[in-house]
């Protein structure tokens, strides 16, 4: 795995420390080269924890899904993330908001930058939506009369990409996606709502993290943009 180059420390990230360690997987969503790297890393680490960056409610509509079509992961049904818990064999979670918590998170994080109202209160109207399409997803999966379809409920990415390219060439085209993502959000401000519900996530994800180290090893699928703020906190919570 580790002279893959879909696999490296860029998207790779082993954070000991606490109980037990944590390796942080960065993803793109619905790359190939992401959905490659979530079910090598799953594979070779055999964590007894896999936590995906989801609200727990969606999980079992996701797992459902692909158990039920073997092709969910490849054909982009949660994308990597689908991977990642098609290739779990122990304990699977989702760390992502909504979920028990989630008001912990949001006066800590309340605390920690004081917003404005109008920032707080759009950030909560964005949570608010965030939960209702998850209550959605998983009624769609339990298939309530009504309710759109499982896959009309993800959004897809598709890639100009064939499927035949060698894994570096994946791993370029990944890297190339990633700087020009980046360098677009540099070059604006994202809405003060926007950066502190972020912050509210990261500050869920890593309490979640926290927690589930306490009971051993975790793998944790996140998307490439909070990867870096994930590790710091769990560096810093030691």
């Amino acid at each position: 795995m580790e002279k893959d180059p879909r696999v490296s420390e860029s998207n790779v990230r082993h954070i000991d420390g606490g109980s037990s360690p944590v390796v942080l997987v960065g993803v793109v969503h619905d790359h190939p080269a992401s959905v490659h790297r979530a079910v090598a890393v799953v594979d070779a680490v055999a964590p007894e924890t896999v936590a995906v960056e989801l609200p727990d409610l969606l999980l079992p509509v996701i797992e459902d899904a692909t158990a039920e079509d073997s092709t969910g992961a490849e054909e982009g049904l949660g994308g990597e993330m689908a991977a990642a818990i098609a290739a779990t064999d122990g304990s699977l979670t989702g760390i992502d908001v909504p979920g028990r918590g989630t008001g912990r998170s949001l006066f800590a994080e309340l605390r920690n930058e004081r917003p404005s109202v109008t920032t707080v209160l759009r950030a909560v109207g964005d949570v608010s939506r965030i939960t209702a399409h998850a209550l959605v997803g998983r009624l769609a999966g339990l298939g309530v009369p009504g309710t759109p379809a499982v896959e009309d409920l993800e959004q897809r990415h598709e890639y100009d990409l064939p499927a035949d390219v060698t894994p570096r060439t994946q791993a370029e085209h990944e890297q190339a996606h990633v700087r020009r993502s980046t360098t677009l959000l540099r070059s604006f401000d994202p809405p003060a709502a926007t950066a502190f519900l972020d912050a509210v996530r990261e500050r869920y994800m890593v309490r979640r993290l926290q927690s589930l180290r306490q009971d051993g090893s975790v793998v944790a699928v996140v998307g490439h943009g909070h990867l870096d703020d994930i590790e710091a906190m769990l560096q810093k919570a030691g």
